[in-house]
């Protein structure tokens, strides 16, 4: 994962170096006019949450260099699951590990110490389901991108995303809470409910009563899987005929996702296969809106189960994810 955001960052090395530019010296030979906010106020806004992070994660009782390298390493998390969820429209993805197993794996339970470790178990919610907090970037850049296709100014709707994310934040609060003290955690979502707030606190607990090293084993394990991504990187830029995308391969190990999602994606890329072989391009744009359809579809039957099920109080379709 790490080396799918730092391979995305160096290809993207000359446009970072005009939007720095932007940013620090308003240069004016860099237009982001057509960018959803002007570079300055990306890079500042980046730096202010930041330092706010790294501030409340002092005030908690971190020493300064674990949280500044949790928040990055966090970052470059969002950013790699960014980059699969538009080159390979995988809708959810769960990583190989979190940001804190990352952590005590190159730095062990003595060197980070119990204080840091207590208050990255708060965080658990940020990095320990990555429906969640990481999916944020990735679904807002996709609706971006979404808007840039059909000429929607996308300044105006940076308003409309922080509008919507303040009244979503205060009604799901409101909606979670509510159901869960009505129909009960357990019954409703197990995971989320019981075993995902507990999970942080069991490994704390663990790591302080079992004290773990520097996991070099491990750390073979990532580099060697960084080494890979980066030669698939390599070959997928210098061979057009190239077949394997990084992405596929860091997609290849994330839990659940390909658990679930293996048949479909098999599918899928059968079909593709089939449609372009025997029928060219012609006859696979024919098929496009086929396969939109049984998206859209999907996307209705959850809905409209899951106005039944608020109607009648009975358990409805399960809408992935």
């Amino acid at each position: 994962f790490i080396a799918i955001a730092l391979s995305g960052l160096l290809m993207a090395g000359a446009h970072l170096r005009d939007v720095m530019r932007s940013a620090a010296f308003r240069a004016p030979d860099v237009d982001d006019s057509r960018e959803p906010m002007p570079y300055r106020w990306a890079v500042v806004g980046y730096l202010l949450c930041l330092t706010f992070l790294v501030g409340w994660s002092l005030a908690a009782g971190m020493t300064l260099g674990a949280p500044l390298v949790f928040f990055l390493l966090f970052s470059l998390f969002s950013l790699s699951l960014t980059r699969i969820r538009v080159q390979a429209g995988l809708g959810a993805v769960h990583g190989p590990m979190t940001v804190q197993d990352l952590m005590m794996g190159v730095g062990g339970t003595q060197f980070l110490g119990a204080q840091n470790l207590t208050v990255m178990g708060h965080y658990f919610f940020m990095t320990g389901e990555m429906r969640g907090v990481m999916s944020v970037m990735p679904s807002h850049l996709e609706g971006y991108r979404l808007a840039e296709t059909v000429r929607i100014n996308p300044r105006k709707l940076v308003l409309g995303v922080m509008l919507g994310t303040t009244i979503g934040l205060a009604l799901a609060h409101f909606a979670a809470l509510r159901t869960i003290y009505d129909y009960g955690g357990n019954i409703l979502n197990n995971w989320r409910v019981k075993d995902m707030p507990a999970r942080p606190w069991k490994d704390l607990r663990l790591w302080l009563t079992n004290p773990r090293d520097v996991d070099w084993v491990g750390l073979q394990f990532v580099a060697a899987g960084g080494l890979i991504t980066v030669l698939l990187t390599f070959l997928r830029l210098k061979f057009v005929w190239w077949p394997f995308h990084p992405v596929g391969y860091a997609a290849a190990y994330t839990g659940r996702t390909i658990h679930w999602f293996w048949f479909t994606l098999l599918l899928g890329c059968a079909l593709k296969y089939m449609a372009l072989k025997h029928g060219g391009p012609k006859t696979y744009r024919a098929f496009l809106p086929f396969f939109l359809g049984l998206i859209l579809g999907d996307f209705f039957m959850g809905g409209l189960w899951g106005v039944f099920g608020l109607a009648s109080s009975q358990p409805g379709y399960l809408f992935f994810p």
